[in-house]
């Protein structure tokens, strides 16, 4: 994760952070658009059914660049790394 500098930063398909109600939220952004307050962004988590409400710039915590994960199977580590795949 990187700490974005400006709405530049980021972009519609981008996967942001921010906080509502005091919870971290990682939603992907499906819409970039402006209004008489500047840029705002709408997201919508990947398995929800609805959009979230508008989202300004200063409420963004993180934009995600990588995910590491990995699951085990029988004894074999496997990590994976966007699409490259490595097994320990």
């Amino acid at each position: 994760r990187i700490k974005p500098l400006s709405e530049e930063d980021i972009a519609v398909g981008d996967i942001i952070s921010f906080y509502d109600n005091g919870l971290l939220i990682v939603h992907r952004v499906v819409e970039k658009e402006k209004d008489e307050q500047g840029i705002y962004f709408i997201t919508k988590g990947d398995n929800n059914v609805i959009n979230d409400s508008k989202i300004r710039f200063k409420d963004i915590e993180y934009k995600t660049v990588g995910v590491i994960w990995w699951w085990r199977k029988k004894e074999e580590k496997v990590w994976n790394l966007d699409y490259a795949q490595f097994k320990i």
